[in-house]
């Protein structure tokens, strides 16, 4: 197993960043973890997403540019980016979703407040 690791650049400040780790057995992910609270309340966080998105200058040491290239390069030959792209879709969807659910929740809420006053005024 090899374990490589990046540090990629939190968006709240230049100076902060987390760490992504990247295990591989031969060219194949094994494992990758981000040491963010995010990741650890099993969100796919901001970092491995900029990591997907292909992003360079979120990587913390310029340096570690080549090393960001060669994981995304190992990565590409796997099905990562489909499945990042196939997650990109989804979460679209999810996210047009939501804005129909609001707006059904604000519908429904004010159709009970309508309902409420009717009462209201019939018994006063």
């Amino acid at each position: 197993m090899i374990e490589q690791s990046l540090k990629i650049r939190s968006g709240s400040s230049e100076d902060a960043y987390y760490t992504i780790r990247f295990t591989f057995n031969e060219d194949n992910l094994h494992d990758i973890s981000c040491e963010c609270r995010g990741f650890d309340f099993g969100d796919f966080c901001k970092h491995l997403r900029s990591f997907f998105e292909n992003d360079s200058k979120k990587v913390y040491n310029p340096e570690d540019r080549r090393l960001f290239h060669e994981i995304s390069a190992k990565l590409g030959r796997t099905h990562a980016a489909d499945w990042f792209s196939d997650l990109e879709t989804e979460l679209e969807a999810i996210d047009e979703e939501k804005k129909s659910l609001a707006i059904r929740m604000k519908a429904a809420k004010t159709a009970f407040m309508k309902k409420l006053s009717g009462i209201l005024e019939q018994s006063i």
